[in-house]
């Protein structure tokens, strides 16, 4: 049965950051609206404030005005560990750097999130991850993410990504530095999970193969909004 997947709408919202001198606008966005399930990127030149949507979209930056709202909850009003339940069950979020721990297994690394759940959920979430790291192909017998080739170590976040079965997947750059072959798996998943799952699947990418295959747009440069809000790509 396809997930649930929340609607996404976003108004006025600003990202400001200042120094002793100077302001600076990193994000300037009137109205961005995401309809449930849907498959999308977010495109622009480098510095154009893609990776800062995203995180305000999961809450994980505060903006300096606006409002980001999923299913008519603004989680700009919840306090911070609010925010952090709901973006553990929410969100999955996959970060260009990865973010893994090298020292530890595969398998360590995707119950990571695990860690600030009840203990009487860790054999569930131990399943998860393992059938996860399955599914994906991913060697669970390598002692370290140190051991993995990078698209692996990708697929090893894309699992921990979506360890509490999220219906909203955030990623930024995720076939960046991979090859082709890794590349092309990569944005086969994305896809599988909007299309087979009914995820809303935002991925932040200079990828055109990716946008490509992702069908639609959202354009930005300095921070605004280029062209149409979203569209189709050609």
């Amino acid at each position: 049965m396809a997930i649930q997947a929340p609607a996404i709408s976003v108004r006025d919202l600003r990202v400001v950051y200042a120094d002793r001198s100077s302001h600076f606008t990193g994000l300037s966005i009137e109205a961005l609206d995401v309809a449930p399930g849907s498959l999308m990127a977010v495109t622009g030149p480098s510095g154009s404030g893609k990776s800062t949507l995203l995180y305000a979209l999961a809450g994980l930056i505060r903006p300096t005005a606006g409002t980001v709202t999923w299913d008519g909850r603004n989680i700009l009003d919840l306090p911070e560990s609010g925010r952090d339940r709901w973006r553990r069950h929410t969100i999955g979020f996959v970060f260009q750097d990865f973010h893994l721990l090298p020292e530890l297994t595969p398998l360590a690394n995707v119950l990571l999130p695990g860690s600030f759940e009840n203990v009487t959920a860790k054999a569930e979430l131990r399943k998860r991850a393992l059938a996860l790291l399955d599914g994906f192909g991913v060697p669970q017998r390598r002692k370290s993410i140190a051991d993995l080739s990078r698209g692996e170590q990708q697929r090893v976040a894309l699992a921990r990504a979506l360890l509490f079965d999220p219906p909203v997947l955030l990623a930024d750059e995720p076939t960046a530095s991979l090859d082709a072959a890794a590349g092309e798996l990569v944005a086969k998943t994305l896809e599988e999970f909007s299309i087979r799952d009914g995820r809303t699947v935002i991925a932040v990418t200079h990828d055109p193969v990716l946008v490509e295959r992702i069908g639609l747009k959202f354009e930005l440069e300095r921070g605004h909004v280029r062209g149409d809000a979203v569209r189709e790509t050609a």
